[in-house]
């Protein structure tokens, strides 16, 4: 696996290793270690695979999985959501066609930043704005790879302040935020501001709820945004990427 052509096909950065190739994530676990992951040509596919690195960064902070495979369970099903397999020796792994190597690389990323999340309910630690920020990143790029993400948008409000929105995407700013009265009031606040100024009033805006863990509670705030802009659950932005309960590919 060459690194320059990975990132040709993928956009991600690497660091070459042998045949295989480091591939370097902008996502970490809950104490700061960057999410590891690797790939490597199988004839023409690329095999995509942690190496063990998830379950032993799991252990190292205190996750007892050990060998009984009961308590792999929840990984085991985060996995197979986006076709990736966990093996019996503890590997999450997939693979693609060198094709379609976007869709691989983002089933493995898919899987790895749902570990992450599901770690840091396990020690206690709620997964902050920035890390679901950086999802909506993730999956939007995966959603339309074509289309350039512009992070950290300001733009001026009807009332003279300035306005911050966490993307500009294929023509329309998006915000990522949680299900929860105080993000939904503040995002309020800010729509409407935004929608009285003239300038802006051919600028859609999207708005994207977390609804995974609160099904019920997200769709109660989506109903209260979506009337002033378009908004969609998080688990709808992960259908239309294409990711979710994709076949895996690896062999018996």
């Amino acid at each position: 696996m060459n690194c320059d052509k990975f990132v040709d096909m993928t956009g991600m950065r690497c660091n070459q290793l042998g045949t295989a190739i480091e591939v370097l994530t902008p996502f970490t676990f809950s104490d700061g270690n960057v999410i590891e992951l690797f790939a490597q040509e199988r004839g023409s596919q690329i095999h995509f695979f942690d190496d063990g690195f998830t379950l032993l960064h799991l252990h190292s902070i205190g996750i007892q999985l050990g060998n009984n495979r009961r308590r792999w369970m929840p990984l085991k099903k985060i996995a197979e959501t986006y076709g990736v397999t966990l093996s019996d020796n503890g590997v999450f792994e997939t693979l693609g066609p060198i094709q379609n190597a976007r869709q691989g690389f983002a089933r493995i990323m898919a899987t790895l930043v749902g570990v992450a999340t599901w770690e840091r309910e396990q020690v206690g630690i709620n997964a902050n704005a920035a890390f679901f920020v950086d999802e909506v990143a993730f999956f939007l790029r995966a959603w339309k790879p074509s289309e350039n993400l512009i992070e950290n948008v300001a733009v001026s409000g009807f009332s003279g302040r300035t306005l911050n929105f966490d993307f500009e995407f294929d023509g329309k700013y998006v915000d990522a935020i949680s299900p929860h009265s105080s993000s939904t009031g503040a995002e309020l606040r800010k729509l409407v501001d935004f929608n009285s100024g003239p300038t802006h009033s051919r600028r859609e805006v999207l708005v994207i709820v977390d609804d995974r863990r609160n099904a019920a509670l997200a769709k109660q705030e989506i109903g209260i945004i979506g009337r002033v802009a378009k908004t969609w659950p998080m688990s709808s932005l992960i259908s239309a990427s294409g990711i979710a309960l994709t076949t895996n590919q690896l062999p018996n």
